[in-house]
């Protein structure tokens, strides 16, 4: 190339050189001779130098770069699905695991060491987010040393861009945005500019993308043992284990004792929250059973929560309904039907000294053979109805002496239905599951851990009272798995019940403590109020005062004359209003289920079918967290930036380089190489100089090679060559 500049030692150089021409920047005032640039004189002998071997520096450095960027990025995406040394953060159980048996401090060994891989790959992660600029840039003007000796188009402007780094320069995206690009870019800035965007934007974006998660992972588990299992609960009765009746005495005494405002444990609601309107409290409230439909009695604790493990459990709900009907409804011969419950009390009084007659009566009627248990050994879904039909009659009680006979028929239907249900856990966000239509055991895969095998009366006082009571048969007392209406008929009307004893006897519960009204002294003596007994559901009615809460030692009156009245005013409940009378015995079947539970389970014929709940509620460990779509994204971004980061160190160290690096000694030669095209006068724009568009930008030799020694210079005719020796300013030295 004739027009070649060469950069070697160059003779004396003559002011001539600095004749000034028309440039479309202001002309600088004439240069006097003693301005002229100061004469350069050569080495008197002149040493040639080979180029300097291969770079491996911005090879080594975009390796360095990968490994610290690329390492914790797979860290993270690993740690995302999985830790490490597991396949799951949640609880892993079944058959093919050691789980049961290790302690929580080896169960927790593989969590730890992932915690702390994250913290180690978060660590390195910021450390490259703060070193990539400086890395790239730095990797980038290494191989562009390499680009000014290959790319025989290259002019000033653009070799300048190069050596300012203006793939880092806002001034180059300016030039680009007005259009200069064709004078000022090359293909190799246009790859630096990509290369280091993508270094610049993928650190926001991973903290976009990633964020972290505190996860719950196993330690070891833990159990409830032997609870009720349904199909051993309702199986055949075992002759070892007899219905002694006692869920029937459990249930009369918890009718004698809830309240409206009590709450029970046991008692669950389908969103997982303390029930707001239990059955306790809504039957307080005379509201309907519609206000309990969405609860349900289960042997745990409400809200019992399993943690990390799926586990299912046995439920019950009832729904009652209280309906007034007429005497044509009412069970004929209800005493005749085989297996069927039926009770009957009446007692008619003379008021005092008068010719009133004071009539009660109670009939009471389940007209089915009751003596099979409605309940049914199985896991699925099971519903059964049952009824009780009851005739309450009083005659001159409550309405006054003289007014009408009042007489009602009513009839009490109660909904059951029993399943099991998902207990809370961490996978269901701690709401317990809904009624399941099947078993469970279908439903179960490796977050669930084994739990087992998936039955009367004499006449006193005839002057004052004419008494009758028909008795319930006796052997239904001893009848296994009693229906929930059963269990709450006997405990109110059946042997022992309150209605019984005292009409069978009422001189057992006189009063004890009697005002003397005959005494000058005060005739209410101490301890006449206190209370004596409880009259059944006499807390869970609203506006029912009549008995009260207590029946103190007063009432009952001499010999038990007062009985009777007590009797007919706890008969007064049975009238009232019937939404009020349907939620009374909602709550009544919640509290036989809950004797029923009291109980335990039935014993399994083999230790390992015992119905046990597993738990494990883990412990907090932080995980990364990113989206698949994240994930690809920040990986192709990322690999693009490393794979031309690392083209980038192999194209710098592929060939001989004839200066190290791009520095400001390179660009000191190269200036003085073309001093006579630019003086060091001022410039107000540099896109003004033309003369640079004129002057090649590309490092080449000078010389033809048939010449031993070769001379480097801007725009020289031939490539540099490996093994070809330039002119050069010293020789190499020895270390």
């Amino acid at each position: 190339m004739s027009d070649s500049i060469p950069l070697s030692p160059l003779p004396r150089i003559s002011p001539d050189a600095y004749a000034f021409s028309d440039t479309d920047h202001d002309r600088p005032p004439s240069l006097l001779e003693s301005d002229a640039p100061p004469d350069y004189h050569p080495p008197k002998d002149p040493t040639s130098l080979e180029l300097h071997s291969r770079s491996r520096h911005a090879l080594l450095l975009a390796l360095f770069y990968a490994a610290i960027t690329l390492a914790p990025w797979v860290i993270i995406c690993l740690l995302n699905n999985h830790p490490i040394g597991g396949d799951r953060y949640g609880a892993r159980t079944g058959d093919n695991t050691n789980y049961h048996w290790r302690y929580a401090e080896q169960t927790q060994a593989p969590f730890e060491k992932s915690e702390r891989w994250y913290y180690a790959a978060r660590v390195i992660q910021s450390i490259a987010s703060v070193v990539t600029l400086p890395l790239s840039s730095a990797i980038c003007a290494s191989a562009a040393v390499v680009f000014m000796q290959r790319q025989e188009r290259l002019t000033i402007p653009q070799l300048m861009t190069l050596a300012d780094r203006g793939w880092l320069d806002w001034a180059t995206y300016g030039r680009i945005v007005t259009f200069q690009w064709s004078r000022y870019g090359s293909s190799f800035l246009l790859f630096a500019i990509v290369a280091n965007l993508l270094g610049l934007v993928i650190s926001p974006l991973q903290s976009i993308f990633l964020s972290s998660e505190v996860v719950k992972t196993p330690t070891a588990i833990q159990g409830a043992g032997y609870l009720i299992d349904l199909p051993t609960q309702f199986a055949e009765p075992d002759s070892s284990r007899d219905d002694s009746n006692i869920i029937t005495i459990k249930t009369r005494v918890a009718l004698e004792t809830a309240g409206s405002g009590d709450r029970d444990s046991h008692l669950w609601t389908t969103d997982g929250n303390a029930s707001a309107c239990a059955p306790y409290i809504c039957t307080g409230q005379g509201t309907t059973s519609g206000d309990v439909s969405d609860t349900f009695m289960a042997e745990l604790p409400s809200g019992f929560h399993t943690g990390l493990l799926r586990q299912f459990l046995p439920r019950v709900n009832s729904t009652a309904r209280y309906e007034v009907i007429e005497e044509a409804d009412f069970p004929d011969n209800c005493d005749q039907i085989p297996g069927a419950f039926f009770v009957e009390y009446t007692n008619t009084t003379r008021y005092y000294n008068t010719d009133t007659l004071q009539t009660w009566g109670l009939r009471a009627c389940m007209p089915a053979d009751v003596t099979q248990s409605p309940w049914a050994p199985t896991r699925d879904r099971h519903s059964f109805s049952e009824e009780l039909y009851l005739d309450v009659r009083l005659e001159d009680y409550g309405q006054g002496l003289g007014s009408p006979p009042r007489r009602d028929f009513f009839r009490v239907t109660l909904d059951t239905t029993t399943g099991y249900f998902e207990l809370p856990n961490y996978m269901n966000n701690g709401i317990p599951g809904p009624l399941l239509d099947k078993d469970p055991t279908d439903l179960c895969d490796d977050q669930c851990e084994s739990q087992g095998s998936i039955r009367h009366l004499n006449d006193n006082y005839k002057a004052r009272r004419d008494v009758d009571i028909t008795s319930v048969a006796d052997r239904l007392q001893e009848v296994h798995n009693k229906g929930p209406l059963l269990v709450i008929a006997m405990a109110l009307f059946g042997d022992g019940s309150f209605i019984e004893t005292r009409a069978r006897q009422p001189e057992a519960y006189a009063g004890t403590i009697l005002p003397d009204y005959s005494s000058d002294d005060w005739p209410y003596p101490d301890g006449m109020s206190a209370c004596r007994y409880l009259a059944p559901l006499s807390n869970l009615l609203p506006d029912i005062t009549r008995v009260g809460n207590c029946i103190s030692n007063s009432r009952g009156g001499e010999n038990g004359s007062d009985i009777r009245h007590l009797i007919a005013e706890w008969l007064l409940y049975f009238q009232a209003d019937p939404p009020a009378l349907a939620g009374m015995f909602t709550t009544a079947a919640y509290l036989s289920h809950r004797a029923w539970m009291d109980q335990g389970p039935v014993e399994p014929s083999s230790y390992r079918d015992r119905f046990t709940v597993s738990f494990d509620m883990g412990v907090d460990r932080e995980k990364p967290v990113i989206s698949q779509t994240g994930m690809v994204v920040i990986s192709a971004l990322l690999g693009v930036h490393i794979l031309s980061l690392l083209v980038l160190g192999v194209y710098a160290a592929w060939t001989p380089r004839w200066t190290k690096r791009l520095d400001s000694f390179a660009i000191m030669r190269i200036g003085a190489s073309i001093a006579k095209h630019v003086p060091l006068w001022m410039v107000y724009r540099t896109r003004l100089v033309k003369e640079l568009d004129e002057v090649p930008g590309w490092i080449g030799d000078q010389m033809p090679e048939s010449e031993d020694v070769g001379v480097l210079g801007l725009g020289g005719p031939s490539r540099l060559r490996k093994g070809r020796k330039y002119l050069s300013y010293h020789n190499k030295p020895k270390n």
